[in-house]
């Protein structure tokens, strides 16, 4: 049914004239279609069913974009606002939902200079505080242990799935994740030396070999029955539980990059080369992630308990 509002929307857009003899580009409709499909994907999972197009709310497109936004520039992230806009309002014209909240929403981004980003609430050192008591609770599943280890260094989730076993080197004191990072193709280390933490990653190279893969994190696939590299649909359900412990969301892995980046540039007084270093980032990339990481991290709930 979705896709029937979708290629509805796509055939009205195809007809319409943006000037006399001239029509919207093939290739703009496409990439409109392919957002929608993913607007469509996103509430899906986050909501776990098929979100009926009547039943789409305010908060459902707030929270969207508000995932959105850690991508994407702000001029960017305007005018896919606008496509969900324009959809909208199609929508609501031919009567399949009760009301057009979109034309409301998109004033928040008319001008671009007043955009802010969300806030970034996590709490790094709460993370810290917790870790351990998080690594040895026996009532948490292997797999959320090991994606916090990741979390832990900042890995974004594009690099965790990247991540395999033959990476993982294991010392008399220390196990060390040596791969590459997909962004910009540097080698990136990552260090672990608390003997619980080696523990759990032993256990994640020894679950891994148990299941007959070579990526570090894992999950059963459904339509193979085998198991394959992580699903990332399974994040949000897969951290429930250390999130409870922890009090706030770490379902974003780029927000928790930033908490990571702003402790180590605040708290450990790491300066830009040792933060590229340890990031696994080019230095003009590793800039940009610090100084949104200081804009971005919410004053009400990050170092509260640091001084």
């Amino acid at each position: 049914m979705l896709l029937d509002y979708i290629q509805e929307f796509k055939s009205y857009r195809e007809q319409l004239e943006i000037s006399p003899k001239r029509k919207i580009s093939p290739n703009t409709i496409e990439m409109e279609v392919r957002y929608l499909r993913k607007f469509h994907s996103f509430l899906n999972v986050l909501h776990k069913e098929q979100v009926p197009v009547w039943e789409i709310n305010f908060t459902d497109v707030k929270t969207f974009f508000d995932v959105e936004s850690e991508n994407l520039s702000n001029r960017t992230l305007y005018r896919k606002v606008t496509i969900l806009t324009l959809y909208f309002d199609y929508l609501w014209k031919h009567n399949h939902i009760p009301i057009d909240f979109m034309a409301k929403f998109r004033q928040r981004y008319r001008d671009l200079k007043d955009w802010k980003e969300p806030e970034v609430q996590v709490n790094y050192q709460v993370m810290l505080d917790k870790k351990d008591e998080i690594l040895e609770n026996p009532t948490i599943h292997l797999m959320p242990k090991l994606i916090f280890l990741l979390l832990l260094r900042g890995v974004p989730l594009a690099d965790m799935l990247r991540i395999e076993i033959h990476d993982i080197s294991i010392q008399s004191s220390k196990a060390l994740i040596i791969y590459e990072t997909k962004k910009d193709k540097i080698e990136r280390t990552l260090e672990y030396e608390s003997d619980i933490e080696i523990e759990i990653i032993k256990d994640g190279i020894d679950l891994a070999e148990n299941r007959g893969v070579s990526y570090f994190l894992s999950s059963k696939s459904k339509k193979e029955g085998g198991y394959t590299t992580f699903n990332p649909v399974n994040l949000h359900d897969m951290v429930k539980p250390i999130e409870n412990l922890l009090g706030f969301s770490i379902t974003s892995t780029t927000r928790v990059m930033y908490a990571y980046v702003h402790f180590l540039a605040t708290i450990k007084k790491k300066n830009v080369d040792e933060l590229s270093y340890l990031l696994g980032m080019t230095v003009p990339y590793t800039v940009k992630v610090l100084n949104t990481a200081l804009e971005r991290i919410s004053k009400n709930t990050y170092n509260e308990n640091i001084k």
